[in-house]
């Protein structure tokens, strides 16, 4: 819950501290709430397997959707802001990051920025919320981690 909540102060240029290596620091960021995203994504009954994911096609968002196995049925009950957003989210997690050697290696075009990962991470902080009592270790976690994260104030890197 921590890293999601780093991605809190990393995504605002304006928050962010300004050091060499800030803009590596702040891909480190973004792939570390991507896997951990993905894992919780996991817990609450969200997978998605994104093997034979077919980058090129049109309907991009449809062709995620297929790729979601298990909790297809939260996913298609997002708006489609949302859908997108934890649906890129979770490709970038388990493509890019936990799993880059599977598919093809051209197909790695995430679409994850700062309004994808703060929508995606949100969406998955408010399935957590609403699955507190099922999930064990959830009450052990601060509240204050289990907020939304606000959009920033200012425009993303």
């Amino acid at each position: 819950m921590t890293v999601l909540r780093a991605w809190q102060y990393w995504y605002d240029p304006d928050k962010a501290p300004d050091f060499p290596g800030r803009d590596q620091t702040y891909r480190a960021v973004l792939d570390g709430c991507a896997i951990t995203l993905r894992a919780l994504c996991q817990a609450v009954g969200v997978r998605a397997n994104f093997k034979n994911f077919d980058a090129a096609r049109a309907d991009r968002i449809a062709a995620l959707v297929e790729c979601c196995h298990r909790g297809r049925n939260l996913v298609e009950g997002l708006d489609s802001e949302a859908k997108r957003s934890i649906l890129e989210a979770l490709y970038l997690g388990n493509r890019a990051v936990a799993h880059p050697d599977e598919g093809d290696e051209s197909q790695l075009d995430h679409k994850v920025g700062q309004p994808e990962m703060t929508s995606a991470i949100n969406t998955l902080l408010r399935w957590l919320v609403a699955n507190r009592t099922s999930l064990s270790g959830l009450d052990a976690v601060p509240p204050h981690l289990l907020q939304a994260i606000p959009a920033p104030q200012t425009s993303p890197r």
